[in-house]
This record gives C-alpha cells, sequence and structure tokens, in this order.
C-alpha cells in the first residue's frame, strides 16, 4: 500500500535563496536516498516547483516563505515512511538554516 508524506518547512530565505539551498540539499537526497527531481518553469503563483521521481513520486515547491514536499511512497519504502519523513526534514532544516 503507498504511503504519502507530507513536508512543510518554512523559510525567510526568498525564493531565489531557497531554491540555491534546495538544490544542493537534493543533490544530497538523490545520493542518499536515490531521488531525482526535474525543475518546471515557474507556476503561476511564481513557486518554483520540480517533479520527484527515483525510488519515489512527487512534488516539490520552493515558494518564498516555505518550501513544500508531497511524496508518494510504494509499498516496500513506505514502511520505513517515518524515517525517511524525519531524515528529510532534518536535512531540509539544516540547508535552509
Amino acid at each position: 500500500m503507498a504511503k504519502t508524506i507530507e513536508i512543510q518547512q518554512p523559510h525567510n530565505l526568498g525564493r531565489d535563496a531557497a531554491y540555491h539551498r534546495v538544490v544542493a540539499w537534493q543533490d544530497r537526497v538523490r545520493q542518499q536516498f536515490g531521488v531525482t527531481a526535474r525543475w518546471l518553469p515557474p507556476t503561476e503563483d511564481g513557486s518554483l516547483l520540480a517533479e520527484l521521481g527515483g525510488k519515489v513520486s512527487g512534488h516539490l515547491w520552493v515558494r518564498p516563505g516555505d518550501v513544500y514536499i508531497r511524496l508518494t511512497l510504494g509499498t516496500i519504502t513506505g514502511l520505513f515512511a517515518s524515517k525517511i519523513e524525519n531524515g528529510l526534514r532534518e536535512q531540509l532544516v539544516a540547508s535552509l538554516g
């Protein structure tokens, strides 16, 4: 059964500065968890959006005041949802810090 993870992390960096930190963070996530990102053109509200793939599916939004991540984990990875969510959140907080 699939499991969904949602992470919303506020920041005071502004969209572009947060984007650069998220890109660096995402590179570490790719190496550690096998999660890839394909960045799309800015949305109508100016948010930056990436489609996430690899071992998960989902999206990542970089907005002026926060970063929002929504991931869908497969049956096997869903067993580790709490560990994955905590690890991603800790790394994201440190990157935006």
